[in-house]
């Protein structure tokens, strides 16, 4: 019975370890498009 219970304790640690993580790399991934975009376009304000 402990043994299923920390076996289950670990296992619900890992699938929110990775979780956070595809949650924080899409976060970075988004903010990084949404800051080359942003660049781009003041760029090309700029140039008019």
């Amino acid at each position: 019975m402990s043994w299923k219970s920390i076996f289950g304790s670990d296992l619900n640690l890992n699938l929110l370890e990775l979780a956070l993580a595809l949650a924080g790399s899409s976060i970075l991934m988004l903010s990084a498009v949404l800051l080359f975009l942003a660049y781009n376009f003041f760029e090309n304000e700029m140039d008019r």
